[in-house]
């Protein structure tokens, strides 16, 4: 999988369609550009983190990249995706509504999940135990 490092335009349009999603249940307004995959890393490969890349509103040709890992180890970057600085937030009612104080309204973010077996990260059933 090619890792989502646009920073200019021209860049990002040659992946369009690359983990892009398209829809959220529960959502209650416009979907922010939102992209999300994997990347392996570790040993062989074997450990694949989770991201969600989430393209600036503002000018995503200029404004800057932020790289977003809660506090952990072990605590999942959907928490600060869902509940901090992303453009969504869930509501109380379980829906999803938009962040009016969100990041993303000056940078483009990538949220994620590390280290390996943190949410939606893993590692290769082979090399689980190995340090």
């Amino acid at each position: 999988m090619d890792w989502l490092w646009a920073t200019r335009d021209d860049d990002f349009d040659e992946y369009p369609a690359v983990g892009r999603i398209t829809s959220l249940p529960g959502l209650l307004t416009t979907l922010p550009e939102l992209y999300s995959g994997y990347i392996a890393v570790g040993p062989n490969e074997s450990r694949r983190l989770f991201y969600v890349y989430v393209r600036s509103e503002g000018d995503p040709s200029s404004d800057p990249l932020i790289l977003w890992t809660n506090g952990g180890p072990g605590c999942s970057g959907l928490q600060g995706l869902l509940m901090e600085m992303g453009p969504l937030r869930v509501s109380s009612d379980g829906s999803l509504v938009r962040n009016r104080h969100a990041w993303t309204a000056f940078a483009n973010m990538i949220f994620l999940e590390q280290p390996a077996g943190t949410g939606f990260s893993y590692i290769d059933e082979a090399e689980v135990g190995r340090a």
